[in-house]
């Protein structure tokens, strides 16, 4: 190695191959290297990508990383980027992933400003959430605060799709969120919430949790509005069953009734085994309301279908059905049963009048059209069309909701429940 060598430069010159023929095999030898040269080097490999050369050399000499900043930083920007950022999409955090996160918090400058430490941050809270670790959750949280994360909010093209990625900011506040909700601190989490919701008043979710925390609270009936509101853009089954439940609380047992069976449709494409509670929720519904036989067959249903792929039933199901002394009928059909079932639930999705028109107008994308019916035009959702895709000019059956019109705040009229008429 030519010891006279301004390595300085040469990284100023991007010559970064050069740096790493010279040192790195003095770093690979038994020689001594500076903490300066480890800087260099190590910047280096990251430079072209060879983070693991760069993980395992910090590591080796890491009594003269530690006391060199700049050599410290590109040890632990390696380490996020062979160890941490292949797994930043994982739905679950694994304890290696979380333990080296933790590795990097401790090692690299605090600055929740940068995407090294504060996605390291926020994958050991998931972690430590994910374990029921309050506690270590909480203490993690504590080392920033929301502002002092980025709240800038980026685009990404997938699959020819446009996704706006959270900022840091908001990442953070939904971490909050969740240890005061998990705290039982519905106060708190109603606080973080709204703090979420000024961050993006058209968060869909934010609006979701804020709907929770105001029925943990007891405020049912605020709660409910939001629903609804959130119900005028999603339609996942879960929500119209959490709707369900809170419609019942309030006494407006009509409106259950018709989210009830609003869940069950939604949930079409799910196994009897992911969406037990909701038939038994169901079953327990029409008890209330005297319809016997139809509860009964609900519960058949989901007694003999909810097995996993091993035959088991869940434990928590069995004892619901053990502890009301609940004996279902053997040699069940079980695709009949299903049949009568989407039936009645077909049949009660909607109330009121039954209207028939023709699509007007499509618009761009297919997403959105207009319906006309006796003179009048009724706007609709294609995710509200059953059987074939929307097309101009063909007959239709559909009924009317009142939607608020995100443009001009007012409530109008909407086609909802639309099928091509026979």
């Amino acid at each position: 190695m030519n010891t006279g060598t301004n390595y300085f430069e040469l990284s100023k010159a991007k010559n970064f191959q050069k740096i790493i023929d010279d040192l790195l095999p003095v770093a690979s030898g038994d020689s001594s290297i500076s903490g300066a040269n480890l800087s260099y080097l190590l910047d280096a490999l990251n430079k072209m990508k060879r983070y693991d050369d760069a993980v395992s050399t910090g590591k080796k000499h890491f009594a003269e990383v530690k006391n060199n900043k700049y050599a410290l930083n590109s040890l632990c920007f390696g380490v996020y980027m062979s160890r941490i950022n292949p797994h930043l999409s994982d739905e679950e955090v694994s304890a290696e992933t979380a333990k080296t996160a933790g590795w990097i918090i401790d090692h690299y400058p605090k600055e929740a400003g940068s995407f090294i430490w504060a996605n390291s941050l926020f994958r050991a809270v998931d972690f430590a959430l994910a374990h029921n670790d309050l506690q270590k959750a909480g203490s993690l949280l504590s080392l920033a605060k929301a502002d002092e994360f980025n709240d800038e909010v980026r685009e990404i093209v997938k699959d020819g799709k446009t996704i706006r990625l959270k900022s840091d900011r908001s990442k953070y506040l939904k971490y909050s969120f969740e240890l005061a909700k998990a705290k039982g601190d519905n106060s708190e989490a109603l606080r973080i919430c709204e703090l979420m919701l000024e961050q993006d008043p058209t968060d869909i979710w934010n609006l979701r949790r804020k709907a929770q925390v105001l029925e943990a609270l007891g405020k049912n009936e605020e709660s409910m509005t939001i629903y609804r509101q959130v119900l005028q853009r999603k339609t996942d089954w879960f929500i119209w069953h959490e709707a369900a439940k809170l419609a019942l609380k309030v006494g407006q047992d009509e409106d259950a009734k018709v989210y009830f069976s609003r869940a069950f449709n939604a949930a079409g494409s799910q196994t009897a085994l992911f969406i037990w509670h909701l038939l038994v929720d169901i079953a327990l519904f029409l008890e209330k309301h005297g319809n016997n036989d139809l509860a009964k067959k609900h519960l058949e249903y989901v007694f003999h279908a909810a097995i996993d792929d091993n035959g088991n039933k869940p434990q928590e199901m069995l004892k619901f059905f053990f502890d009301r002394k609940i004996k279902p009928a053997e040699n069940i059909d079980l695709k009949a049963l299903l049949k009568e079932l989407k039936a009645y639930h077909s049949e009660n999705e909607f109330t009121g009048e039954k209207h028939s028109g023709t699509v007007s107008r499509m618009n761009e994308g297919g997403k959105t059209g207009f319906i006309n019916s006796n003179g009048k035009s009724y706007f609709f959702l294609a995710r509200n069309f059953r059987g074939k895709n929307p097309k101009e000019g063909i007959a239709v059956t559909f009924h009317l909701e009142k939607h608020t019109n995100p443009k001009t705040g007012n409530e109008e009229d909407q086609a909802v429940g639309i099928a091509i008429s026979d």
